[in-house]
């Protein structure tokens, strides 16, 4: 985005996360998830379990979301929120999921982090997935005192 005048300034928007945990309400891997990425920047909205894919995906259209991540996830739960998003004409969200199956066992278009990856480097990821930017201003991916990986 940029603003007014000539057009060279560039500012940099907020990442807008929506997080879910599928194992409990308050499962410490979606917890820890949207901790890290708050903390590398990002704006995030934990949604504890989703009772379905179909109210996961109004909460991402609900909260205009960049990206929604699940910490493990089944791939049919995944699945159908993707295709509930496409129905609902919602073709710019990025999808993830940290750990998960390694064996390639996600829908297409789901991104994979695997566990211990740095909570910068997911931001940075995710910006350049959405096209928003660059990681939180002043900060690199991986860059921070006391950034913990996920």
């Amino acid at each position: 985005m940029t603003t007014g005048g000539s057009g060279s300034e560039r500012v940099t928007e907020r990442l807008r996360v929506v997080v879910a945990g599928p194992d409990a309400p308050e499962d410490p891997r979606a917890v820890a998830l949207a901790r890290a990425l708050r903390d590398a920047g990002a704006e995030v909205v934990l949604t504890g379990v989703p009772r379905s894919a179909g109210q996961l995906a109004a909460t991402v259209v609900q909260e205009d979301a960049d990206a929604v991540g699940l910490a493990g996830a089944a791939p049919g739960l995944l699945a159908d929120l993707l295709g509930r998003l496409s129905g609902a004409g919602v073709d710019d969200v990025t999808a993830f999921v940290l750990g998960g199956p390694e064996d390639g066992d996600l829908p297409a278009g789901v991104r994979r982090f695997p566990d211990g990856t740095p909570p910068g480097d997911v931001v940075a990821a995710l910006h350049r997935a959405g096209g928003t930017g660059a990681a939180a201003p002043g900060r690199h991916p991986g860059e921070g005192a006391g950034e913990r990986a996920l």
